[in-house]
């Protein structure tokens, strides 16, 4: 529990002492009680002589100093509270009883109840008037010892302190010499040990409940109830040594009078009054100094503490073992509302009002929570603070007790901070890390489609290499016959096509991503261009007895296109179809009107696509199946290039399937004549490539001579052995520098270089030689034949000098042709 009153610390000790106290007085009354019956009269009277103890006194006292030794503790169980306020109500009955034989002269019966008087003297064993009554007060102050007056007061003190005079007056009488005979003075006199006994009676009395009334002030450790304790010395005990001093021990030596003996009373009480006065003065006014001292210290120190407090980041608000609040920063002012003056005095949880996110769960109270358990206290994470305007903030800290320097709680700190732009970044970095898991997982999955891509295009590129090189060997160690040697050539040929296809496909898609994909747009009907798509795939369709239906309308409406890419959209949605068609199987291929459209649908009865696969199936390098078992080769680029070539059109493709086995369907919508395709890159279209049709004439190029450059041994014998057969006298050079020799020695009709070279490419070999002068070749026709078919390539060597620029690999028709067109002959002239 926090501790309410630190001027109330020496309360409990004062408390042991009343109950100390009044243990004492039971004591004396039970062994006086115990003289009576034994006879013992020291324990009577204590010193020879003087007035004894009535027995009905004795008791009295025991039953008041048990009384007030029950009723001492604060915390008292009812039923003992109730024994003690019977013990005191017996005090009051039989001092009340007393008092009224005395005042009538009846006789009770009850002074010698207990014992009979050996003195028969006026009334035996009846205790005097003073007795009574002091014991009648005190047995009344018992009884009301806990009431209390709407001033404040205790009646009990004020009883207690008027029955303590009774025993003082007796007390300063025996110090004085005036005690009296037992017997002689019937309403005053009071035993020595008596007297005693009743001054710790009524001492017990008041400090039974020293934290109320005006014993407060004394018992208090403060200045108040130093000065108090000080003072109330001073005034009880010098008068009583002043007296004794000059009017019973003067008086007794004979030196003066009484008179002179009261004369000199009063001025000793007048000097030793003003030197108590001066003394305490100089200590009020040494304590008063002090406290200025220490005000001062305590108002920079405070000034020092709002300051640091005003420094600090977090909400701070500090409250009183009440509750209330005392302090806060501005910090708590900005997040609560509240300005510090009208916080204060405010209950902390009108201040701090707070719930939890989830209104169901209560939220404790940070204050009641510390000032149970006495220990820090963490506000739950889900706590949002309510402001004086009625806004919600989400707000994250703790409670811890405050101590004074004896680790007494005193009070409650609270500090908290606005956690939004925590939890803002709290999100944000959740959000990049669910970020990053899926860039980290995408990139894994881009790495393992690198490598399964990596892995099928090496498998697609060597199986026809393997077929390629076989037949080569074949053929050179000359063992075929004709039959086989015209088997070799279509074998090596379609392993090149392949390759070459392979090739395009991915300068296909690297144009598409770059972004430059040229289309040679015009108007165009897709009845031909699909029809041509179609020849083109039958034979291999027929090899695998596959049956292709096609029902195309004559003129479903002409779209914007460039008619070669549009094929290529056809020739790869059918070959897709043959390919995962199984044989005996059929392919259906539809071309119709359908309002602002023109739709083309291949449908086959193949291998179907899994449902989960369709979303995916026109993306690149992407493959239902892609295992080494997988029935069907390929890159997986044929959709996604169609997909890409349709979008580039201003259409739409969509592919549906009923399950696997169940085949599938591919429909391509175009506009008519609505959208205009965007114009990508500068790369000419290139119509997928067709069985070997039959070798076309090749154009005469008799008496030219061309010189060839290529550091690529097979390609330069390739080359001249093409052109020799066709009627021309060809030098060879495997570098720029034997071109530029060759140059210098015979002057050639054409140059035909490859551009990469070691040592200088082909750029550099033209530049060269257009910086000759014209009688030594610097005019002369030139073209470049290379496998860079990138068109930045392709107009790198135009602006070098080369007139054309022909792609590896090249037909021996499209060679002499474009040999043909560099000297101005016709290509349409064949060689004999």
């Amino acid at each position: 529990m926090l501790c309410m009153d630190s001027n109330q610390a020496v309360a409990p000790s004062l408390r042991q002492t009343a109950r100390a106290l009044g243990v004492a007085v039971a004591v004396a009354g039970a062994a006086v009680l115990l003289g009576w019956a034994l006879g013992v009269e020291p324990l009577k009277s204590l010193v020879p002589g003087f007035v004894p103890m009535m027995a009905n006194t004795a008791a009295m006292l025991l039953a008041a100093g048990l009384g007030v030794a029950l009723l001492a503790p604060k915390d008292t169980r009812k039923t003992v509270r109730r024994a003690a306020q019977g013990l005191a109500a017996f005090v009051v009955a039989l001092a009340l009883s007393t008092l009224v034989e005395h005042a009538s002269g009846w006789d009770l019966h009850i002074d010698q109840l207990l014992f009979r008087d050996p003195l028969d003297v006026g009334h035996p064993g009846r205790m005097s008037v003073g007795s009574a009554t002091a014991m009648l007060l005190v047995g009344l102050a018992l009884l009301v010892l806990d009431r209390e007056t709407r001033g404040g007061q205790r009646p009990a003190q004020l009883l207690a302190l008027g029955a303590a005079l009774i025993p003082l007056q007796a007390i300063i009488g025996y110090l004085y010499g005036a005690q009296p005979a037992h017997g002689q003075s019937p309403l005053t006199e009071v035993a020595i040990h008596g007297g005693i006994a009743f001054a710790l009676l009524c001492t017990a009395v008041l400090l039974a409940r020293p934290e109320h009334g005006f014993v407060r002030v004394v018992a208090s450790d403060g200045p108040a109830g130093f000065m108090a304790r000080r003072l109330l010395l001073a005034i009880v005990l010098l008068p009583i040594a002043l007296g004794w001093l000059f009017l019973v021990a003067g008086l007794r030596t004979g030196q003066y009078q009484a008179m002179v003996g009261a004369s000199l009373v009063v001025l000793s009480a007048i000097v030793t009054g003003a030197a108590v006065v001066w003394w305490n003065a100089r200590d009020l006014q040494r304590v008063d100094e002090e406290r200025t001292s220490v005000e001062e210290a305590l108002r920079a120190e405070r000034e020092w503490f709002r300051t640091t407090l005003g420094s600090i980041g977090d909400a701070v608000i500090a409250a009183d073992y009440r509750g209330l609040v005392t302090d806060m920063n501005a910090a708590a002012e900005a997040l609560t509302g509240f300005r510090p003056e009208d916080a204060r005095g405010q209950p902390i949880d009108v201040v701090f009002r707070a719930h939890r996110e989830d209104a169901r769960v209560e939220l404790e109270s940070p204050f009641a929570r510390v000032s149970r358990e006495l220990r820090v206290a963490d506000l739950p994470r889900d706590t949002v603070l309510v402001t004086r305007g009625g806004a919600e903030l989400p707000v994250e800290g703790c409670a811890a007790p405050i101590r004074d320097r004896r680790g007494q709680p005193r009070g409650v700190v609270l500090v908290f901070r606005d956690i939004r732009e925590h939890r803002r970044v709290e999100e944000e970095r959740s959000s990049l890390l669910a970020r990053e898991r899926e860039a980290r997982a995408e990139a894994e999955q881009a790495s393992r489609a690198k490598d399964e891509f990596i892995a099928t295009l090496s498998h697609e590129l060597r199986t026809p290499l393997n077929s390629v090189l076989g037949w080569a060997r074949l053929l050179r160690m000359g063992k075929l016959d004709a039959a086989s040697v015209v088997k070799a050539v279509e074998a090596i040929e379609r392993g090149a096509s392949t390759q070459a296809q392979i090739v395009d496909d991915l300068l296909d898609m690297a144009r598409i991503a770059r972004g430059q994909l040229r289309l040679d747009v015009r108007a165009v009907e897709l009845a031909p261009v699909v029809e041509a798509a179609i020849d083109t795939v039958r034979p291999a369709a027929r090899a695998r007895e596959i049956e292709i239906t096609a029902v195309l309308e004559a003129r479903p409406g002409s779209v914007a296109g460039d008619p070669g890419r549009l094929q290529q959209v056809a020739w790869n949605l059918l070959t897709n179809a043959v390919k995962f068609t199984p044989p005996g199987g059929r392919v259906e291929v539809r071309l119709e009107h359908r309002g602002e459209h023109v739709e083309l649908t291949v449908r086959d009865t193949g291998a179907g696509i899994r449902s989960e696969f369709i979303p995916h199936v026109f993306e690149r390098f992407l493959q239902a199946d892609s295992s080494t078992t997988r029935a069907h080769g390929g890159l997986g680029l044929g959709l996604a290039i169609v997909r890409h070539l349709v979008e580039a059109h201003g259409g739409t493709v969509s592919a549906q399937s009923a399950g696997p086995g169940l085949g599938s369907s591919f429909c391509v919508s175009l506009p008519i004549f609505q959208m205009r395709p965007r114009s990508r890159g500068l790369e000419a279209p290139r119509v997928p490539p067709r069985p070997a049709p039959p070798l076309p004439a090749v154009a005469s190029l008799d008496d030219l001579r061309i010189l060839i450059v290529d550091d690529d041994r097979d390609t330069l014998e390739v080359v001249k052995q093409l052109l020799e057969q066709a009627g021309a006298d060809v030098m060879a050079a495997a570098s720029a520098d034997e071109a530029l020799e060759s140059l210098r020695r015979s002057l050639p009709d054409v140059l035909l270089s490859d551009i990469g070279m070691p040592g200088q490419d082909g750029y550099e070999l033209i530049r060269r030689v257009r910086g000759l002068a014209p009688e030594q070749g610097g005019r002369v026709p030139a073209a470049v034949l290379t496998a860079f078919t990138q068109s930045d390539h392709r107009q790198q060597a135009l602006e070098a000098g080369y007139q054309l620029y022909l792609a590896k690999p090249i037909e021996p028709a499209e060679l002499t042709a474009a040999v043909a067109r560099l000297v101005g002959r016709s290509p349409g002239a064949a060689s004999k």
